[in-house]
């Protein structure tokens, strides 16, 4: 689930604090909202896929290694 999917998703049932809703009470919704939600766990699913993703570059990275996407789109490090 991207981003901008899952902020309308929330949005649709609370007002976020960068919306000007009340954090404390953004909080309280969350714990008991989240653990029951298909949506809000594809949505933590991504962020930890894509967490993931960027710990491997990261790494490859700090080994002198540089991503290559090759001519069959491919992704192979050299």
């Amino acid at each position: 689930m991207t981003k901008l999917a899952w902020q309308n998703h929330i949005d649709a049932l609370v007002v976020r604090p960068s919306k000007g809703g009340d954090r404390e009470a953004y909080r309280a919704f969350m714990r008991v909202h989240v653990p029951g939600c298909a949506e809000c766990r594809a949505r933590a699913k991504t962020r930890k896929t894509n967490a993931g993703a960027r710990m491997r570059r990261e790494v490859y990275a700090d080994l002198g290694m540089h991503r290559v996407v090759g001519a069959l789109g491919g992704v192979y490090y050299e």
